[in-house]
């Protein structure tokens, strides 16, 4: 059984101390997948722990895969707390650049993984692919990262990125694809259609394209689920009208605390 749970689903535009205590406040994106794999470590995967007071969540999590350095993805102080909370030994991946930007944990070991040559590494029932990602970082030498978990069911992490990196397309044409995380920052407005984020995040038009490719090119079916995370709150109208637009298109629009078992 695959269990993917969404700690956060927000964009860099969330105000963690003023948005906090609204009803739809989403909190820095971060996914945990089986219990034990994170992707991203930053304040959402903390925010979860302390909202939902289970201080126990991340007691089993052994490998974290890091999509890039951006503080609303990572934050070294939050990797130390879940090291320090987990009983195991601790794997992080991620470009190269964490090499200087990870903190000094006894039980925490880095591995790099170079998308150029499209890098792997077992984990738990999957092999974890590195792709690049449409983005960009203040480091002009950091590689942005997308995922795709291969094993029983097939998951692409490809939240934080405009399009598909044309490499990035020419893997998935060969894979079948389960759980399709797509990024979805901007939204259906005419501001969301010539927003500056759009090339290095999606809008609602890009999103619609991305899938009817990805159908018609099969690597996804009907049976695949197009998750949307990673909302600005300032491009997407309400929660409640989010979910029902997503719905409507046979789209999951992802919150936090959303759970999915397959």
């Amino acid at each position: 059984m695959t269990s993917i749970l969404f700690l956060g689903t927000g964009a860099a535009d969330w105000d963690i101390k003023n948005d906090i205590d609204r009803d739809d406040f989403r909190a820095p994106s971060g996914i945990l997948i089986d219990g034990h794999i994170m992707v991203d470590c930053g304040q959402g995967a903390v925010i979860y722990s302390e909202k939902h007071k289970n201080s126990d969540i991340f007691k089993n999590v052994d490998t974290i895969f890091l999509t890039h350095s951006h503080s609303d993805h990572f934050a070294p102080e939050c990797v130390s707390k879940i090291c320090r909370q987990t009983c195991r030994n601790f794997t992080v991946y991620g470009d190269k650049i964490f090499e200087k930007l990870l903190p000094n944990e006894e039980n925490l070991k880095f591995i790099p993984l170079d998308a150029k040559f499209y890098d792997s590494a077992v984990c738990g029932n999957y092999r974890v692919t590195a792709l690049k990602s449409n983005h960009a970082t203040v480091f002009p030498e950091e590689q942005t990262l997308h995922y795709f978990f291969e094993g029983e069911k097939n998951i692409f992490i490809g939240y934080d990125g405009g399009w598909l990196e044309a490499h990035t397309w020419e893997f998935l044409l060969k894979k079948h694809v389960d759980v399709y995380i797509a990024d979805s920052t901007c939204g259906n407005s005419r501001e969301c259609l010539y927003n500056f984020r759009n090339f290095s995040h999606n809008n609602a038009h890009m999103l619609d394209l991305i899938y009817e490719t990805c159908i018609q090119n099969k690597v996804l079916d009907s049976s695949s689920k197009y998750i949307l995370t990673h909302f600005a709150k300032t491009l997407h109208p309400s929660k409640a009208e989010t979910e029902a637009a997503a719905k409507q298109k046979n789209y999951i629009a992802a919150y936090d605390g959303f759970k999915i078992s397959l």
